[in-house]
């Protein structure tokens, strides 16, 4: 069981962004898309989606996305966009019910507050989500996507939280918030692949890595695969240093020079 890209190249307008890029990520583990800007991460992130027109073939469970029915994609997988825009004035509750209605617990509306409570917004169910901060909003579409896919295995099944730049709006303690609620659901049985720009953040929780620049994967494995100064450095095009801490061997990244190598 895993997720899995074969080939996928995506077109906006006249421009090629995606270039036959091979992916794939597996149940019990975070599997982090890294890179600078531009260099494709959420186009790939939207094509395992299904959100935008793709080449190739991707699927989950061993399925072909394509030819499943847009309810039996919702069972199997919920989605965090980058962002979100609403025209009228919802409650919290109402948003994160959305996602009992696209998944698989309808009859369980208990699960939407308890996943208020799992982002740390237990008591604001009744507040409108405009009136929330840019991050308070961020974790409520986040408890919408959880509740999507409340239980990481459905018969015997993993599902899958696919999220674009989860953490982008968060302070450092809603960051380590929500990272850890993707580790947890990994560590249940379910897949996580996530969008991330913080790479101190990134190898803390990541068990596999996707490096791209210009629309092409240039290293996926694991963190020792990927974390490497050559690979970094070339992506990024300034010089990085990829190091591991004497106490517990986790890898951190230091920036050697403040302006572009070229």
């Amino acid at each position: 069981m895993s997720l899995s890209a074969c080939a996928i190249t995506v077109s906006l307008g006249r421009k090629q962004v995606l270039h036959a890029v091979d992916l794939t990520a597996r149940p019990g583990q975070i599997t982090a898309i890294v890179g600078p800007n531009g260099s494709g991460k959420s186009t790939l992130l939207r094509a395992l989606c299904a959100d935008v027109p793709y080449g190739g073939q991707i699927t989950i469970n061993g399925q072909d996305v394509r030819g499943l029915k847009p309810w039996k994609l919702a069972s199997l997988r919920a989605v965090l966009p980058q962002s979100s825009t609403l025209a009228f004035p919802f409650q919290v509750i109402e948003i994160v019910r959305l996602g009992l209605q696209s998944g698989t617990n309808a009859e369980q509306d208990e699960i939407a507050h308890a996943a208020l409570a799992r982002v740390g917004l237990a008591g604001y169910e009744y507040r409108f989500f405009q009136e929330l901060s840019g991050g308070e909003q961020q974790r409520a579409q986040l408890a919408r996507a959880i509740c999507q896919v409340w239980h990481p295995l459905q018969d015997g099944s993993p599902r899958w939280l696919l999220l674009d730049e989860p953490v982008s709006s968060l302070d450092i303690a809603h960051q380590l918030q929500v990272m850890e609620i993707a580790r947890g659901f990994a560590a249940r049985g379910g897949g996580v692949v996530t969008v991330m720009h913080d790479l101190n953040l990134t190898a803390r929780y990541a068990d596999a890595l996707a490096l791209m620049k210009n629309g092409t994967l240039v290293a996926h494995g694991s963190l020792c695969d990927v974390l490497t100064d050559e690979n970094l450095s070339n992506a990024y095009e300034c010089s990085l240093q990829a190091r591991r801490t004497p106490a517990d061997g986790g890898w951190f990244l230091l920036p050697q020079v403040s302006k572009n190598s070229r």
